[in-house]
């Protein structure tokens, strides 16, 4: 989480120029998964942007080491770990990102 937490303070929020810069950060409980999401209202992106593990898009090095976390995860406990970017609102100038990170619960017996 540490990778898209950074991104949303130094390349959305730093040089967002609006009156009052957030950053939110939910952790809620999805079905069989656990769902983390990181939200802020700076600079955003052109475009959605999706970053699920098997994606070859370019990222940043950050995301390249979390996005190959994920595959090596996958692919020890064969259960989807995901991570996904998009804008976080409708708002032209200022979208923002929300990041989502989806990774399975799993129990010890």
């Amino acid at each position: 989480l540490q990778p898209l937490i950074e991104n949303a303070i130094w390349h959305g929020l730093i040089p967002a120029d609006v009156k009052e810069k957030k950053l939110i950060l939910n952790l809620k409980e999805a079905g069989e998964y656990i769902r983390f999401e990181i939200i802020d209202n700076g600079k955003g992106f052109n475009t959605s942007i999706s970053t699920k593990p098997d994606s070859s898009e370019k990222t940043s090095m950050g995301l390249s080491i979390t996005i190959s976390r994920l595959k090596d995860l996958n692919k020890l406990y064969g259960k989807k770990f995901t991570l996904s970017t998009g804008p976080a609102t409708k708002d032209s100038d200022y979208p923002g990102v929300k990041a989502v990170v989806e990774i399975p619960k799993m129990y010890r017996t």
